[in-house]
């Protein structure tokens, strides 16, 4: 069992360090094209995000807005799926693909520490996307949970049908040592969550009024928006498996099973891991619905998919600014695992107006609480607003 334990105790090295640096600046080979977008994939998206705005799929009520049609979430970008079950038998040619950090940290956990996502253009349906990315940053850090820590930050450029820029996304990914993780017991103690009933019908009460905050085709307007507003409250949660099941279905992830998962394991092996107490493998995508994976990176239980905290926050901007305004471009900074139990509750405030360039911005704070009191995420957002008519 000696090879399967490898990837329990991965260890960052110099060499591995040094082999991610001499990547910098490099953008792999653009994937593959999407299949055209439908409306079909935006309700789906939407549906596991918890996102109801009538903009995105309503076709009459989007007909009657600046955007004269459906446009998808800003957050949605979907572009290609690679791994398609003929892909998977024989390890890629090194040509065809990106860089990857796992081939040179073999079992070293990746947690997704954050992104900014710089928005040009809406994604329409039957726009089709590629994506084409590439290391843009590595930074050596002392990491709280584990020690020694990686910062990796990837850099993703989504282009149209039509060649045009759709979206730039800096993901930012922290590398450590499970190991070290484990003996830190950062997280390994925390309690599952408990809610009284009146929590409940609190929680209750918050989502069956959600809707009506949202503030849909009445325009937010740049001159009646002032520094130290408050945003609107939205909650999320408590998370669950069936959410992050939900959440994997609606970003169009192809999830293999069976013969296909064993082929494609075996063509990437950075991916394998395998439970040393049932020597059944599995990937790296187990520990957030398996809680023996999960424990292994030093985390008590099964949590949330980072990005998913980036829909939360965008949901949070898109139903706050209205149908006239637009998301220009969203950072978001995890700085805790939301475990499953958490409940999320996504605000903010505004912190300086601006012109720029002919356009009226707003830059926005942004923060989510979870019922423990710990700001798990914090964020910025800047958005363009419409300006009153003279």
């Amino acid at each position: 069992m000696a090879a399967e334990q490898d990837w329990r105790h991965g260890r960052i090295t110099d060499e591995a360090l040094a082999e991610m640096r001499s990547h910098l600046g490099e953008l792999g080979p653009e994937g593959p094209p999407s299949d055209p977008l439908t409306r079909t994939q935006i309700i789906r998206y939407l549906a596991s995000t918890g996102d109801d705005n009538p903009l995105y799929f309503d076709e009459d009520y989007a007909k009657a807005t600046r955007w004269g049609g459906i446009v998808a979430p800003p957050r949605m970008l979907i572009a290609g799926v690679t791994n398609t079950p003929t892909a998977v038998v024989a390890p890629p040619d090194p040509a065809s693909r990106s860089f990857s950090a796992q081939d040179v940290l073999p079992g070293v956990f990746a947690m997704v520490s954050g992104a900014r996502l710089v928005f040009e253009r809406p994604l329409r349906i039957g726009d089709s996307l590629t994506a084409q990315s590439g290391p843009h940053e590595v930074i050596e850090r002392q990491s709280r949970m584990a020690g020694r820590s990686i910062q990796q930050v990837m850099r993703t450029l989504y282009r149209n049908q039509r060649g045009e820029l759709v979206a730039t996304v800096y993901a930012s990914l922290i590398r450590m040592e499970r190991g070290k993780a484990r003996e830190n017991r950062k997280y390994l103690d925390i309690p599952p969550a408990r809610y009284s009933d009146e929590e409940i019908a609190a929680l209750d009460a918050q989502y069956r009024k959600e809707a009506g905050q949202r503030r849909g085709a009445e325009p937010r307007c740049f001159e009646d928006t002032h520094v130290g507003d408050d945003l609107i409250t939205i909650a999320k949660g408590p998370l669950t498996i069936t959410d992050i099941a939900a959440y994997f279905m609606g970003q169009q992830t192809v999830q293999h099973t069976n013969r296909l998962r064993h082929l494609e394991l075996i063509a990437y092996p950075a991916k394998r891991l395998v439970n040393t107490e049932t020597n059944v493998e599995d990937e790296w995508r187990a520990a957030h619905w398996d809680e023996w994976f999960a424990r292994q990176s030093g985390i008590p239980r099964p949590y949330d998919e980072g990005p998913m905290r980036y829909d939360d926050m965008t949901h949070l901007v898109t139903d706050w600014m209205g149908d006239d305004a637009t998301l220009r471009e969203i950072t978001v900074t995890l700085r805790a695992p939301n475990l499953i139990g958490d409940l999320s509750w996504c605000t903010g405030k505004v912190a300086a107006r601006r012109q720029e360039e002919g356009r009226s911005l707003v830059d926005l704070m942004l923060w989510i609480t979870n019922q423990r009191g710990e700001k798990t995420t914090l964020g910025t957002a800047v958005v363009e607003l419409p300006t009153r008519p003279q």
